[in-house]
C-alpha cells in the first residue's frame, strides 16, 4: 500500500516532466488550461449542480488536449449529414471541446431514435451549453452507477470515472478498469507517443489540487 500511495503521490511529477520533453503536449496542455479558464462560469454552473468542477475538468482534460477546430468542423458537417439521416451506424465522430460521440450523447438524453431527435442531440453536442449538459448527465449517471461502490482514494474513483468517460461508461465493471491500463491515447493522429487516458486526467488533478486550483 505505501509503494501504490508513492506512485500516485510522484505520478504527476512524472508527467510533468514528461510534459516538458513532449513539445506538442507542453503546448496542449498550455491551450486546455486557457480554454477552462475562460469557461468559468460554466464550471460553477456545474458545482452549483452537486459536482466537484476540478474532478470534471480532469475527466475531460485529455480531451481538451486533442480537440481541433478545424477536424472539428469538418467532422460536425459529416454527422449532420450522415447521422442525422441514418444514425450512429454511418457516422459516430467525437465533436466539440469534449470531443462527446452522438452514441454517447444518446445513452444520456433518452431521445428516441428519430431523424428529429437525431437532430437535437447534433445541435446540442454542438454548442458549449450542450457539452457541460452532457457532461453533468455523464457525471450524474456515474455517480448512480456508482453509489454503493469504495475507493480506496480520489485517485482510484478518478481513474473509473476518466476511463468510463473516454472507453464508455455503457461497458461492464471489468471492462472499464482493463481499459484503464491502455496507453493508446494521442494527442491526434500524427502523434508517436501513446499515453495512459487516465494518468493524463490524474496528473492533471492532482497537479491542480497541489497548485489550490
Amino acid at each position: 500500500m505505501v509503494k501504490l500511495v508513492t506512485i500516485l503521490m510522484l505520478l504527476p511529477f512524472c508527467l510533468f516532466a514528461q510534459s516538458k520533453a513532449d513539445p506538442e503536449l507542453q503546448e496542449a496542455t498550455a491551450k486546455a488550461k486557457q480554454w477552462m479558464q475562460q469557461e468559468a462560469q460554466r464550471w460553477e454552473a456545474l458545482r452549483k449542480q452537486g459536482h466537484d468542477p476540478l474532478f470534471a475538468k480532469a475527466i475531460i482534460y485529455p480531451e481538451l488536449l486533442r480537440y481541433s477546430q478545424f477536424r472539428d468542423q469538418f467532422e460536425t458537417i459529416a454527422l449532420q449529414v450522415l447521422y442525422i439521416q441514418f444514425g450512429s451506424a454511418y457516422a459516430d465522430f467525437s465533436i466539440g471541446p469534449f470531443q462527446m460521440k452522438p452514441s454517447f450523447a444518446s445513452r444520456l438524453d433518452a431521445l428516441p431514435e428519430t431523424e428529429l431527435d437525431r437532430k437535437k442531440r447534433i445541435a446540442a453536442l454542438t454548442t458549449i451549453d450542450g457539452q457541460f449538459d452532457y457532461l453533468s448527465h455523464f457525471l450524474a449517471a456515474m455517480d448512480k452507477r456508482c453509489a454503493k461502490m469504495r475507493w480506496a482514494s480520489a485517485a482510484e474513483k478518478l481513474r473509473f470515472y476518466a476511463a468510463a468517460y473516454n472507453a464508455g461508461f455503457h461497458r461492464s465493471t471489468a471492462g472499464i478498469v482493463e481499459i484503464a491500463g491502455r496507453a493508446k491515447f494521442k494527442l491526434s493522429e500524427w502523434s508517436n507517443r501513446s499515453y495512459k487516458y487516465t494518468d493524463l486526467a490524474l496528473a492533471f488533478y492532482q497537479q491542480e489540487l497541489q497548485a489550490g486550483n
